[in-house]
Formats: structure tokens, sequence, C-alpha cells
């Protein structure tokens, strides 16, 4: 098994103001520590990698999981309304697939038709693809610079998943992380996405 060094430091506080130097000494040592097995038995893809149906662009090694953006072509929508006549609507800021459940068997809503469109079809050979929901942009804005030429979001409006209120929801401006919510009929992209764990990946290879 591999080893690695890491350099940890310490800071000794609360030292007897007579020790000389001052109140305060850094202590920097090495220590050797193996590298976890499935980091080489179990390789991960690299950011802006085709993988899972779409494009790799973030890796959460606090959640163990992977965010894949889908495919422009099947995956990114014209401009089309999030719902007519408005709705309530659901209101996770962060679980963007229970948001699309809903917005897919509600009838008015245009982003939910194209993604349940998008997953009869099994876009890329997947058929859990979902809005992401308005927390869920942040990491997508801040990440896009890895989607690959050609893929890239237009410089516009994208709408989320979650509802701001029974007659608004939430958008991102993808040219500028601009956030903010707009009435349900008017008419922003909405580009899907999938969130998957380490495992589920492993098993898909």
């Amino acid at each position: 098994m591999d080893t690695g060094k890491y350099l940890l430091s310490y800071d000794l506080l609360d030292l007897p103001v007579n020790v000389p130097g001052g109140a305060q000494l850094t202590v920097t040592y090495e220590i050797e520590t193996a590298v976890p097995d499935w980091a080489t038995d179990f390789p991960l893809p690299e950011l802006g990698d085709a993988a899972a149906g779409g494009t790799l662009v973030h890796l959460s090694f606090k959640n163990y999981t992977l965010m894949i953006v889908a495919p422009k072509s099947g995956g990114e929508s014209t401009a089309i309304n999030w719902s007519y006549p408005y709705f309530g609507g659901p209101s996770s800021e962060t679980d963007g697939a229970a948001n699309t459940t809903t917005l897919e068997a509600h009838a008015d809503s245009e982003i939910g038709a194209f993604s349940a469109a998008a997953n009869a079809a099994s876009l890329g050979g997947y058929d859990d693809w979902f809005i992401p929901a308005k927390d869920q942009f942040n990491t997508l804005y801040t990440t896009k610079a890895n989607l690959p030429v050609g893929e890239e979001y237009e410089e516009e409006e994208y709408w989320s998943s979650t509802a701001s209120s029974s007659m608004k929801a939430y958008y991102t401006r993808m040219s500028t992380g601009y956030a903010s919510s707009a009435y349900q009929d008017y008419d922003y992209r909405i580009r899907l996405m999938r969130l998957l764990t380490f495992q589920e990946y492993w098993d898909s290879l």
C-alpha cells in the first residue's frame, strides 16, 4: 500500500509570557499515512470528463458524490415557462430530484414536461435526470468552466426547480451567477443534472 507524507502545523498557545521569542510557537513535523485502497482500485473520472451520461463538473469528498451536467443536446431546453397557471410548487432549496418529481407530475409545467421527456428517452442511458434546486446552482455556476467546448451554458437565465412563492420561482443567470426569483410564466432555459454517489458510479462501470 502506498504511503503519503503530510505536514501538520500546531500552534502552541498560552505559553508563559517570559518565553523568549513571544507567546506563540509553531511546530511542524511529518507523519506518514496510508492512502485508501479505493483511491487506486476504484478510480474516479477527472473533472470535465464525459461520465455517467453527461459531464462531470464536481466531486464532493465530503458527501462522496459526483455532480453530472446533462449534454446540451437533449438535456438543455430552449426558453420555457416554469408553470402557467402559477402554482406553489416544490420549495426545497437543496433537493432538485424531489422538486423535479413534483414538477413532472404537474401538467402546467413546461420545465417538468421537458425533464419527463428526457427521462422517458433515457438521456445518455439514464432516467434519473432532474432540474437543479436553487442551492445546487451555486455549485453549477462555480464549476461551469469544467464543461468542454460546445457544452457550455448560454449566458442567459436558467430556472431552478425551487418555487419561491405561489407565483414565482428561483433562477440563476449563468453569465454572472446572479440569482433571484421571477414569475413562473417567464420563459427561461433549464439544464438537467444527475447526482450520484461514488458507489453508484463504481457499480455502473
